[in-house]
């Protein structure tokens, strides 16, 4: 049997008086696709801030390749991870520099810049390159987020929200680069 990537125990996590997230045993395999389907505030993105902002529950064990996600320093865990949130504010600058920025966090990545333009021919999005990060619609600002976290190349990918903003075309042209 293959070594999860994460392995969650007894994970419980409440906000003010309400239970949000309770897991007995999950585990999360290198290569597998996983989407977590509810209603809204059942715990879907409690449970990804769990996992990538390593945020604590009142109880329960997190284990990112066997060993406690809390052991690893920031820098350390967050080279391993890409994340598209469901809330992003966008920076001051264009959308090359904003992913040429972004792409050259991941130590692993030795040319952001031939990174950049690979995932965005790939994701067909050269035109937005040096439009204003600012000026780009809620849908072109999302696909400038997925399309640098897909260019990172991490062990492991979170997305929040997969379909926000962004129309059939779009998630079938999205699915076809994943």
């Amino acid at each position: 049997m293959p070594i999860p990537l994460y392995s969650i125990h007894d994970l419980f996590v409440s906000k003010g008086n309400e239970d949000k997230l309770t897991i007995k045993q999950f585990d999360i395999h290198r290569g597998a696709c996983y989407v977590f389907e509810g209603r809204m505030g059942s715990g879907k993105t409690t449970f990804l801030e769990s996992l990538y902002n390593r945020k604590k529950g009142e109880r329960g064990e997190i284990k990112f390749e066997e060993e406690d996600i809390y052991k690893y320093s920031n820098r350390e865990y967050q080279n391993q991870i890409a994340i598209v949130p469901q809330k992003f504010t966008p920076p001051w600058g264009t959308v090359k520099n904003y992913m040429i920025k972004t792409l050259g966090t991941f130590s692993y990545i030795k040319n952001a810049d031939k990174r950049m333009n690979e995932v965005s021919q790939k994701m067909r999005m050269s035109h937005l390159l040096m439009r204003k990060m600012k000026s780009l619609t809620p849908g072109e600002l999302r696909w400038v987020v997925l399309a640098t976290m897909i260019g990172a190349d991490s062990k492991v990918l979170f997305i929040d929200e997969i379909e926000l903003h962004l129309g059939k075309k779009d998630l079938s042209n999205l699915l076809s680069v994943l």
